[in-house]
Formats: structure tokens, C-alpha cells, sequence
């Protein structure tokens, strides 16, 4: 009898085993796809994002995955239906989404067209309703145009995207993510102004964007604080595309990169291209 228990014991062991194992596996396959996932929709390429994040979703299914998946879907496919189911799961789903990411949840539940319409600074009060796809970790770091102070990143972050809505993309919002590499012992300084006007252009090499500031109407006027660091390959950068108020409002550089300088055209300098370079 007792062997026969020990038997009983090694089987119920062998048992459990590969299923606690394909749970571990699940886990982190699921956690690549959401990678996978990040990655492709830094390079707006929604439809293969939406793709990574439900294989994400399906082999481990979290309140995260579905509220980005709803806000995929609200602002950058426009799918209103799918927004709304996935929206509903992730109110459903856990652990439980953080208060900012749950009322934005709610509003897409509620009204996914009025969701889309504050994607990204674009319309009123919306700063509540911020998301980057970056990292938890990132946050805005409050509007900036003529009639504001600087805005400015906390040490040891800097910017990793940029917002902009109103005329001619009058007000602008830095993306804060954090950096993991330290500082030089050089000083951040603040760049000359520049504008759409020839050069046009304030590429910073050997740093990273930490602050911007305006002048003139409707922010026609740029200059950018500037952290020196200690590594920085300049024969990585590149230039995104330009973008303004009137598509979605938002460009950000990908994966390890931040902005390192920017450049501009149109009248009050309202086209804004990132300069990107890897931190």
C-alpha cells in the first residue's frame, strides 16, 4: 500500500510538472509577442501590432494586452467595434489596469470616437488619457507653447517622442522615458532658436533632447535642452517623417533611440520631423 501511494504521488508530480512548465513558457512567449508587438507599432505598422499583441493576449490574456489592443483599435485602426470588445475585456481581464489607462478603458467602452478624437493631446483636457507604448515607465511632460514655461524631463529621463496639437502644431508635449545609460560630466545646454526659415533644422550630436521651449506665434520658434552622454553612434541616427496636428499627432523614435535633435518646415514651423539616435 505505501508503494502503491508513492506511485501515486511521483505520477501526480509528473503530471503537474509540464503543465506549471507551459505556464512559465506561455508567460514568456507572450511577453516577446507584447515586445513584438511595441516594436511594430513605434513603426506604425498597426495591423502586424494588433497581430503580435492578440498572440500576446491569447497565450497569457492580462487587462494590459486587451487595453492595448482597445486603444489600438479606437485611435490608430478605427475600428470602433473591436475597440469596444477589447476595451470591455480589459475592464474584465487582470491584474487590474492603473487608474489613468482604466478611465481611458471606460471612455473607449463608452464612446470610442470620442476616444479617438483626444488621441494623443488632440483635443481639450485630455492629458489623463495619455498612454505610451514605450514603457510604464514614460509620461508627458506637460504642454508647451509661446504663452508656457519650458517644459522639461526629471533626470535621467529624456524624450522619446513628441505630441503636438492646435494650429500649426502650436502645442507640443515631450514623451519622458527613462535613459539607461549615465550622463557626461558636460552641462545641458539649450539650443539656438531655429525655425522653418533655412537651416530649419537643430541636430544636437553626443545628446539627447531633455526640455523644449517656444517663442513666437504659435510656438514658429524652437530651441531644445540638450544632456550630453557617454555613448552615442551617429552613424545609427535617422530622420522619421515629418508630422503635424492634422494627422494623429505623434511620432516617436523606436526601440532603444531618442531624439537627439529636430528639424521643421511649413509656415510657424508646424511640420516636425524627430532626429533619432540610440542611447
Amino acid at each position: 500500500m505505501k508503494i502503491l501511494r508513492i506511485s501515486f504521488l511521483i505520477f501526480g508530480i509528473m503530471m503537474i510538472y509540464p503543465v506549471a512548465c507551459f505556464s512559465q513558457d506561455s508567460a514568456l512567449l507572450s511577453a516577446q509577442r507584447y515586445n513584438d508587438g511595441i516594436n511594430k507599432y513605434n513603426q506604425h505598422n498597426y495591423q502586424e501590432a494588433v497581430q503580435s499583441f492578440r498572440e500576446s493576449h491569447n497565450l497569457n490574456p492580462t487587462a494590459k494586452t486587451a487595453y492595448t489592443l482597445a486603444y489600438i483599435f479606437a485611435v490608430n485602426i478605427k475600428n470602433f467595434d473591436e475597440a469596444k470588445y477589447w476595451a470591455k475585456r480589459a475592464l474584465n481581464d487582470t491584474p487590474p489596469l492603473p487608474s489613468r489607462q482604466r478611465e481611458s478603458a471606460e471612455m473607449i467602452l463608452k464612446d470610442p470616437k470620442e476616444r479617438m478624437s483626444r488621441s494623443m493631446y488632440g483635443k481639450g483636457d485630455s492629458d489623463s488619457y495619455a498612454f505610451s507604448f514605450s514603457t510604464e515607465s514614460c509620461f508627458p511632460s506637460g504642454r508647451v507653447s509661446e504663452e508656457t514655461s519650458p517644459a522639461f524631463c526629471p533626470q535621467d529621463f529624456a524624450v522619446k517622442g513628441i505630441w503636438c496639437s492646435g494650429p500649426y502644431c502650436d502645442n507640443k508635449n515631450l514623451n519622458c522615458c527613462p535613459l539607461s545609460i549615465p550622463a557626461s560630466s558636460g552641462s545641458a545646454y539649450w539650443s539656438a532658436w531655429f525655425s522653418e526659415e533655412p537651416p530649419g533644422t537643430s541636430f544636437l550630436t553626443g545628446g539627447a533632447l531633455t526640455g523644449l521651449q517656444c517663442s513666437g506665434k504659435y510656438c514658429d520658434n524652437i530651441s531644445v535642452l540638450t544632456r550630453p552622454l557617454q555613448q552615442h553612434n551617429s552613424s545609427q541616427c535617422y530622420q522619421t517623417p515629418y508630422f503635424s496636428e492634422e494627422g494623429e499627432g505623434y511620432m516617436e523614435c523606436h526601440g532603444n533611440f531618442f531624439v537627439a535633435g529636430l528639424s521643421c518646415q511649413g509656415s510657424y514651423c508646424d511640420n516636425i520631423a524627430l532626429l533619432c539616435c540610440p542611447y
